[in-house]
């Protein structure tokens, strides 16, 4: 997958995620705001991945 398709369904497996984690983990953000959504975020993904072999992103448009 090169891009995501904004009107169906996009399955990204566990280890893709597991790479998508390690760089959000390693961005730097001045934002207070930003780094607790990108917190809360990567942990609801890892708690999921625990259960899954992946997560479905889905187009809404």
């Amino acid at each position: 997958m090169k891009a995501f398709d904004p009107c169906w369904e996009n399955p990204i497996t566990k280890d893709v995620w597991v790479g998508i984690l390690s760089e959000l983990d390693q961005q730097v953000v001045a934002e207070p705001e930003l780094r607790n959504f990108l917190n809360q975020f990567t942990t609801w993904v890892r708690n999921h991945l625990q259960l899954a072999d992946g997560i479905e992103v889905t187009g809404n448009l």
